[in-house]
């Protein structure tokens, strides 16, 4: 090693292209690659995860399972996630018209340090690479997987002159890009955060007299602040997904002007990590562009470096010239030869040209109905696809719809229950409110009825006693008279009871309200509801004061003074405004349900 010795060169070159049957130098493959392999020299395979199949199983496997369990259509479920990517053919936005975009399952990076005319020590080289992949790069890297990690000193090529060149031994490794998604809980989080963002916006741009866009704004990438905020870059899917240019995001790097793709930044700076680390180990390392050199003999290296490239050119061109002159010599003699049976086959071709020239637009004809069948069939496939969608999502509806309907009747049961218990204790109540409401009447009127019924009686008794003074000496007089006071004071009592049972009824429907049936010419049963005060002051305890302004809202657009008139005029304000009038309409449909079992009912509530 000479004292003008720059240091090796490092190489980190990734590719979506790779083959493990040149890597683990399977049996079958590597005997057709003879003009490059030497079977006498070492090859290693450090780590293999396994085919691609099984590979995409172990680092995928859960993701995809989770994903699928929480999928209610079949059509999303991911049955292949390896078959999912290599189908997925979406493409981006490129400058290059052959760009290919297409997702790649796999990524291979190969690692030399030094090249095929200056070799770092086997030694030295294997160590260092393996230290790198196996400890730097799941560290500083952690989105690129390596699944299959091999080691090659066996290769070799051949120079200008066909001299063998040994290759430098490289590491190849394959791996596999991941990306991260947002939880549930964090796409929603995410989607309050944005619709905070643009309503600040809004104002800002609001204040400053400027009109929003909001087309603009739809173009805004979330992508590094989600970064920032959950360390993930992927909205929704699967929570582990292979995506380089998100993996690549995760780990810092995005396409830029002057910066280049994400890929270019993400190779290149895991080969300065490479190079980093091998200055590290004591490895001397070229960062320079180009071939380095003294400057004294800076122009003559250039002259000499074209001097020898063009002999070179000029030597294979004159080597070229002899090859085509010899195939020219036997060229001629040919021509001479095709041109006779040219003349021999120049009818017959035009007989052929005219066959085949039918038998073309034969098969155009054939080939547009084809094509006409082709997009008929396609056509009836995406309705049969869109009818089916339509009832599974008919299904789904009516599936919720079961499940509402079975909750509305547990609902009802307990409400039912509640209303038995309501009913049960509003008897209590009344029953006592009926002896309360008796004993308050009868000291309120100073029993007015009784004293009524009594001054009725005086010319009754009057004229009884009067008859008993004449017929006194009849036999068993005193009885009877006794017998007549006693069902006189009978039906004195019966008239008061009724009298104030009729005042106590009135009372209790004015407290609880009440309903009447009225049978109409035509057979159909109304029934007719009258709210207590006692359901009124439930109404305007228990509802809230924005119900009560829009009630008032209301009245005013009517132009009625008082919630009694509103109700006259509209049957159903109550019902709209207070949840004691929407309970108690309610409990009356379910009477009116059962009515219906024999009669024809409408009902009127006021």
């Amino acid at each position: 090693m000479n004292e003008n010795f720059q240091g090796w060169r490092v190489t980190a070159h990734m590719r979506p292209k790779y083959s493990f049957g040149h890597n683990l130098r399977a049996d079958g493959y590597v005997e057709k690659q003879t003009y490059h392999i030497d079977f006498s020299r070492p090859h290693k395979t450090l780590f293999h995860m396994g085919n691609e199949q099984e590979t995409y199983e172990k680092i995928f496997g859960e993701a995809v399972k989770k994903y699928n369990s929480q999928q209610k259509r079949k059509d999303r479920k991911i049955e292949n996630y390896l078959n999912h990517i290599q189908n997925d053919k979406r493409q981006g936005i490129h400058k290059a018209a052959n760009a290919n975009s297409d997702r790649k399952p796999f990524y291979e990076f190969q690692f030399y340090i030094g090249n095929r005319d200056s070799h770092c020590p086997d030694k030295d080289t294997e160590k260092i690479l393996k230290l790198f992949v196996e400890k730097i790069m799941p560290k500083q890297f952690p989105n690129f997987i390596p699944t299959s990690v091999t080691i090659h000193n066996d290769e070799f090529s051949f120079g200008r002159n066909g001299e063998r060149i040994e290759s430098p031994l490289h590491f190849h490794v394959v791996g596999v890009f991941v990306a991260h998604a947002l939880t549930k809980e964090e796409l929603k989080q995410e989607q309050e955060y944005r619709a905070q963002c643009k309503q600040a916006k809004m104002q800002e741009l609001e204040q400053k007299g400027i009109e929003w866009n909001e087309i603009e704004w739809k173009k805004k990438d979330w992508k590094s602040g989600m970064i920032e905020r959950y360390g993930k870059s992927l909205e929704k899917g699967m929570e582990l997904q292979t995506s380089l240019s998100a993996a690549c995001a995760e780990m810092g790097f995005f396409t830029a002007n002057k910066k280049g793709t994400a890929q270019q930044q993400f190779e290149e700076a895991v080969r300065h990590e490479l190079m980093d680390f091998a200055e590290n180990c004591g490895i001397k390392i070229n960062r320079t562009k180009g071939r380095k050199h003294g400057h004294a003999e800076k122009e003559a290296f250039v002259r000499e470096e074209n001097n020898i490239a063009l002999e070179n050119e000029l030597l294979e061109k004159e080597e070229l010239l002899k090859i085509r002159e010899i195939i020219f010599e036997n060229n001629v003699d040919d021509y001479a030869k095709k041109l006779e049976d040219y003349e021999e086959n120049k009818e017959f071709v035009k007989i052929k040209s005219k066959e085949l020239s039918e038998k073309e637009q034969t098969l155009i004809q054939k080939e547009f109905l084809l094509n006409e069948e082709k997009k008929s069939n396609l056509e009836k496939a995406k309705k049969l696809q869109q009818r089916e969608n339509f009832m599974n999502q008919e299904k789904q509806e009516i599936k919720s719809q079961k499940q509402k309907i079975q909750e509305d009747t547990e609902a009802l049961e307990k409400k039912e229950i509640e209303l038995k218990k309501k009913n049960s204790e509003i008897e209590k109540s009344i029953l006592t409110f009926t002896i309360e409401s008796k004993e308050k009447l009868l000291e309120i009127n100073s029993w007015a009825e009784a004293s009524e019924e009594i001054k009725k009686s005086d010319t009754w008794l009057d004229n009884e006693f009067l008859n008993y003074s004449k017929t006194k000496s009849e036999p068993n007089a005193l009885k009877k008279l006794f017998d007549k006071i006693k069902k006189g004071v009978i039906s004195i009592i019966a008239n008061i009871k009724k009298s104030y049972d009729a005042k106590i009824k009135k009372l209790e429907n004015e407290l609880y309200g009440y309903k009447e049936f009225l049978t109409e010419n035509n057979g159909c049963v109304v029934v007719t509801y009258q709210y207590g005060k006692n359901d009124i002051s439930e109404m305007f305890f228990n509802t809230p004061i924005e119900n009560i302004e829009k009630a008032i809202k209301d009245c005013r657009k009517s132009n009625k003074k008082t919630f009694n008139e509103m109700s006259i005029f509209d049957k159903k304000f109550l019902s709209r405004h207070f949840d004691k009038a929407k309970e108690l309409e309610h409990a009356r449909n379910l009477e009116l349900e059962r009515l219906a079992n024999h009669h024809r009912t409408r009902s009127i509530s006021r």
